[in-house]
């Protein structure tokens, strides 16, 4: 869990509110990627506050919400961990979209910074992770509740939606 945190960039100082998170769910959840989303919630301040811009502004990337909805219907439970469940193509233009929406606020001096639901962030996050590296993915949950959101960029998906997987 610690280093699922780490690889993401997320500082581990709080470990009480790490561990907390942990042992609230740890009796019936097993799963260390589902638990590291649990202690990604619990350090919500520490996460946004790493990204804020000064004036209490944090700057994002969003899905479209219908996309959003729409990726939260396929992630699917597998023996060898969660994923989302979509076609090679899908896969591919979600990919193409988010890499476009980075480069183009990159290119304005901003950092990339997509935000999704919560039902979808680890797996966009996994998703994403070789071509977008340096990309922070958050969820809607681990933005902190005082912070005004900004919207910079959408990424959307041409096609039917409902024919993801």
């Amino acid at each position: 869990i610690l280093g699922n945190l780490l690889k993401e960039g997320i500082p581990i100082r709080d470990l009480r509110s790490i561990l907390e998170a942990v042992s609230d769910h740890a009796a019936t959840i097993k799963d260390p990627d589902v638990l590291t989303e649990f202690a990604r919630q619990a350090l919500a301040r520490t996460i946004t506050k790493q990204y804020q811009l000064p004036d209490g502004t944090l700057q994002v990337i969003t899905l479209d919400p219908q996309l959003d909805r729409s990726l939260a219907e396929q992630a699917a439970v597998l023996p060898q961990g969660a994923s989302l469940n979509l076609d090679p193509a899908m896969s591919h233009k979600l990919l193409s979209g988010l890499k476009q929406a980075a480069e183009r606020v990159a290119a304005r001096g901003q950092q990339p910074i997509v935000l999704c639901s919560p039902a979808v962030r680890r797996h966009l996050r996994r998703l994403s992770d070789r071509l977008l590296h340096s990309v922070p993915v958050m969820g809607l949950n681990e933005v902190d509740a005082l912070v005004r959101l900004q919207s910079l960029d959408t990424v959307r998906i041409d096609g039917d939606l409902a024919q993801l997987s």
